[in-house]
């Protein structure tokens, strides 16, 4: 009886990591287009539009739905521009709601 039930949790972790590694990776892939933008931006001919319409494009391309841009905020901020990407996405894991 234990065996079964330590080989039970240990496949419910297992899933419950496969649910997240997606997750993970999407972060990590946001995370990248943000980096790549942010080097590309020249604020002496661009303006701060011109980078929100850069990452909008980024994120298009690379098939990325379910962040948008309303949720990337880009302002300046004493001299430098500010790109803050902070957003939540819950999904389901097993009937309840988790934070990813």
């Amino acid at each position: 009886m234990w065996a079964v039930s330590i080989n039970l949790l240990l496949l419910g972790a297992l899933l419950i990591m496969a649910f997240r590694v997606p997750r993970c990776m999407k972060y990590l892939k946001i995370k990248d287009l943000i980096t790549r933008a942010a080097d590309r931006y020249d604020p002496r001919s661009e303006s701060v539009t011109d980078l929100k319409v850069w990452l909008a494009k980024l994120l298009k391309t690379n098939q990325i739905y379910d962040t948008s841009i309303d949720e990337i905020e880009v302002y300046r901020e004493r001299g430098s521009i500010v790109i803050d990407a902070n957003y939540e996405k819950r999904f389901p894991v097993s009937g309840y709601w988790t934070a990813s």
